[in-house]
């Protein structure tokens, strides 16, 4: 089941506009659940994945340039917001060597 998810979104991540740079393995991070904060006044975010094995870090961080999915589907910040707690299974496209976030899966 993880390995259909992590090809659906790699899948889905090369469709979009982003260098090839950015689309490697070790840059797709799936984990079960998440706790996020999002601070409206520097429309920046905090991420902080629940059963990760391979993340590098504690925490990703997003900001408004980050892409939204919802089951595939393109969504908003504030969808995000709203859903990302009923997801069972997220993932995340961080940048090369950072702990940003350029796509959130959900």
């Amino acid at each position: 089941m993880k390995n259909l998810i992590l090809s659906t979104l790699l899948c889905l991540v090369s469709m979009h506009s982003f260098s090839a740079k950015y689309i490697t393995p070790s840059n797709l991070v799936s984990f079960e659940g998440m706790e996020v904060e999002y601070y409206d006044t520097s429309k920046r975010g905090q991420l902080t994945p629940n059963k990760c094995k391979k993340c590098s870090s504690k925490f990703y961080y997003f900001d408004i340039n980050t892409r939204y999915l919802h089951n595939g589907k393109p969504s908003s910040l504030q969808h995000f917001l709203d859903r990302y707690q009923s997801s069972a299974e997220s993932a995340i496209l961080i940048e090369n060597d950072s702990t940003s976030i350029l796509q959130i899966y959900y």
